[in-house]
């Protein structure tokens, strides 16, 4: 789970556990009281949470890579990723993994620029590498897609930060793995 998913949760524990310290104390519970109460409670919103991520399912999603292609040769550090989602309003990043990083290194995140039908069309400007790293070297590349609120991201532990690097991918729908080979 991302750190922004763990930050919200204790916000939203932390704020509830103070509103029952604070209407405790208001009622002239002893202190010790309107702790343990404070505490229980607290607890009990990240089991609450917890039980949300684990069985509540998100939106259903298909996200593809329409460009560029399997086993394509590319120069440069930047790259544009095109690509089909729906439902037309998800929202859909790609991540990137060198050969030699174990890392994924998330893309920025964008919504469809033009839709038809049922179908959204989304590029994305993707680094793969740096001006220095990442030449004559194959990079594999997953779009992700969600159709779900920032909100909900959040609360089922599937949130995270575009331009961070992950151990894993983060748990939005996934396409096909893209694999290319970058010249310079």
């Amino acid at each position: 789970m991302s750190w922004l998913s763990w930050i919200v949760w204790l916000a939203l524990a932390l704020s509830t556990a103070l509103a029952i310290m604070s209407v405790s104390l208001r009622l002239h519970f002893r202190r010790a009281v309107a702790s343990f109460l404070g505490a229980v409670t607290m607890s009990g919103v990240l089991t609450s949470l917890f039980l949300i991520r684990l069985h509540v399912r998100p939106a259903p999603v298909r996200v593809e890579i329409t460009a560029p292609g399997s086993a394509q040769h590319v120069t440069g550090e930047q790259l544009v990723i095109e690509g089909r989602v729906s439902p037309p309003d998800a929202r859909v990043t790609v991540v990137v993994r060198s050969e030699t990083d174990i890392r994924w290194w998330v893309q920025p995140v964008v919504t469809a620029e033009r839709t038809d039908a049922l179908t959204g069309h989304w590029s994305v400007r993707a680094h793969i590498g740096t001006p220095t790293e990442g030449r004559r070297q194959s990079f594999e590349l997953v779009a992700l897609a969600s159709a779900d609120s920032r909100l909900f991201d959040a609360l089922t532990g599937r949130a995270f930060m575009s331009g961070t690097p992950q151990d894993n991918i983060p748990l939005w729908t996934q396409s096909e793995p893209v694999v290319i080979w970058r010249e310079k």
